[in-house]
């Protein structure tokens, strides 16, 4: 098909985690890319159910619910996400019925439409539902973010998956120079590097008298190294006084990081908001002075693929401090458009965050450097249509 023609393509968009509701915060990028595709393809998503969620219309593309449990067990996928959420009891036991819901029904909706392109997120382990083969398989478009290789190892024949799902896919995404230097020793052609862009919308002024504050966003789950950063929290304060720690974002990790806090007789110095709405989440990237993204490689092997969240701190112009490792290193270089620390060293984090506040001059430049890395591979309007080129669709 040629794209331009009056027939757009027809695009099954498939993913383990997607909004729920209008309002729902839940992987945003995910959300965004599809709504800006769907105004260039005929897109359709299909996801598990959360719950017991039926089929609903979001912003204006049809959204399709698979069930695998009853309600109640359906907690597989969103919240800390199901490379997370699968290593527990209660995740292990409901992986098989959701692969094999899903295969049932992903298999129903290509037989039930001729879709042209199939999307596929997150290939290890959702590359299972590609067999067998249909009558009429539409083009393949795998999706890695950078889990699958540590979940690939951890489960039996993990690898030779990963390596069929490369091998039959007709176009493989990476969403970072990380993700993709790790998959090259197995892919038979080149990974394009399409990243995510921001969700956060126009920046809001930054108030008059700012308070001196350090934010995290993001998921409480290991990876995200907040244990570090509060560590680090604490020895950044026997050199600066009056800072505050903003940690907005819920997860498993929560009561522990909680814990942590009033161990080290900081917990009113330390906030944890949990979730926020999108215009409270703007506001306090307003407020913020410095950002902090202290990730590390958890017990699975699984670390930050990309860190859409540094986006959003840069495009708020709030200077960032992040680990070294990943796809952080996508978005941040050292004394470029941010610091960069060891991961799990919550001396040099803490360091760096006090070389920031004593140097706003220093802060400015990085935060103005970072927000012009936007207007580059991570504007939407490039992300669009380096994806349109890997559905086949020309030029958007």
């Amino acid at each position: 098909m040629v794209y331009g023609m009056k027939t757009r393509l027809r695009v099954l968009y498939v993913t383990s985690t997607f909004a729920r509701t209008a309002d729902d915060s839940e992987d945003p990028w995910q959300g965004e890319l599809a709504r800006r595709l769907a105004r260039q393809v005929d897109l359709t998503v299909l996801a598990p159910a959360w719950r017991g969620g039926r089929d609903h219309d979001w912003q204006g593309i049809p959204v399709h619910r698979f069930r695998y449990l009853p309600a109640v067990m359906e907690t597989l996928t969103h919240g800390a996400g199901a490379s997370v959420n699968s290593r527990t009891l209660a995740g292990k036991l409901a992986a098989v019925p959701y692969l094999l819901a899903g295969h049932t029904a992903l298999q129903r909706e290509l037989l039930a439409r001729p879709y042209d392109v199939l999307h596929l997120h997150w290939p290890v382990p959702h590359a299972l539902w590609l067999w067998p083969y249909l009558p009429a398989a539409p083009r393949v478009v795998l999706h890695w973010y950078g889990v699958e290789m540590p979940l690939a190892r951890r489960l039996p024949g993990g690898m030779a998956l990963l390596r069929a799902a490369l091998r039959r896919a007709d176009a493989n995404i990476a969403i970072s120079r990380h993700t993709a230097d790790a998959l090259v020793p197995f892919a038979p052609q080149p990974l394009a590097v399409i990243p995510y862009g921001i969700t956060c919308g126009t920046p809001l002024p930054r108030p008059v008298q700012p308070a001196n504050t350090i934010l995290f966003v993001g998921r409480l789950v290991a990876r995200k190294g907040v244990d570090v950063l509060l560590r680090a929290f604490a020895i950044f304060c026997q050199s600066v006084s009056g800072w505050k720690l903003v940690i907005i974002g819920d997860g498993p990790q929560r009561g522990k990081l909680e814990m942590i806090a009033r161990g080290l007789d900081m917990d009113e110095d330390i906030v944890f908001r949990g979730r926020v709405s999108h215009d409270e989440l703007r506001a306090a990237y307003a407020a913020a002075t410095l950002f902090a993204l202290p990730a590390v490689s958890d017990t699975a092997g699984e670390t930050e693929g990309l860190g859409v969240v540094l986006l959003e701190a840069l495009h708020n112009r709030v200077p960032v401090v992040a680990s070294r490792i990943g796809g952080i290193t996508d978005v941040i270089t050292d004394d470029g458009t941010g610091a960069l620390v060891p991961p799990g060293d919550a001396a040099a984090l803490a360091a760096a965050l006090v070389a920031l506040a004593r140097d706003p001059a220093r802060a400015a430049r990085l935060a103005d450097d970072g927000a012009a890395l936007l207007r580059g591979p991570f504007a939407w309007e490039h992300i669009t249509a380096a994806m349109l080129a890997a559905y086949g669709a020309g030029h958007a």
